[in-house]
């Protein structure tokens, strides 16, 4: 059964395998004997941070002045790498209902052609509430199958929500 939190996906990129290594570092680094020398690490890393989110928002500030139909901030938000650092920062231009809502919409286009179909019942902050009307009379792996693909959509589009609640309808194979 799926695990409904936006953490803990399998199959690491690049960029996780780098978040892993970050939070093993801080982990190392949160061990450190003297408690000056962790809250130096961490101040670097907070000015590090300010100084990359200062930079993006110029940059998105530049590509609006350039590219008032935003089809170039939209396209760099849309990137894997560079929709999470936007996420990070503060910066996406889409808020996270509009990006659980086309993750919805691309699961709906897939479910659907497998007779099954989803519906997003709420989007906050905290959590995201989705009913998947599965066609899959009975059949729990493919019940979780289908859960996961779910899951997965909206814990890309939105790493940031809390928790994603799935219900699932089973309906009748219709002959």
């Amino acid at each position: 059964m799926p695990n409904n939190k936006c953490t803990g996906r399998a199959g690491q990129n690049a960029v996780q395998k780098w978040m892993a290594q970050v939070e093993e570092l801080i982990a190392r680094i949160d061990q450190l004997a003297g408690s000056a020398a962790r809250e130096d690490v961490q101040q670097v890393v907070k000015i590090v941070m300010d100084i990359h989110g200062l930079g993006l928002k110029r940059i998105i500030r530049c590509l609006k002045q350039q590219d008032p139909d935003n089809a170039v901030l939209d396209a760099l938000a849309n990137d894997e790498l560079v929709g999470n650092l936007l996420l990070l920062h503060g910066l996406h231009p889409s808020s996270v209902e509009q990006r659980v809502r086309g993750a919805v919409a691309n699961v709906r286009t897939y479910l659907q052609s497998h007779g099954s179909d989803i519906e997003l019942l709420d989007v906050s902050a905290d959590a995201v509430e989705v009913r998947i009307k599965a066609n899959c009379d009975g059949c729990a792996a493919l019940t979780d199958s289908i859960k996961l693909v779910a899951l997965n959509a909206v814990c890309d589009a939105a790493p940031e929500v809390g928790s994603v609640n799935i219900h699932v309808e089973q309906q009748r194979a219709s002959v």
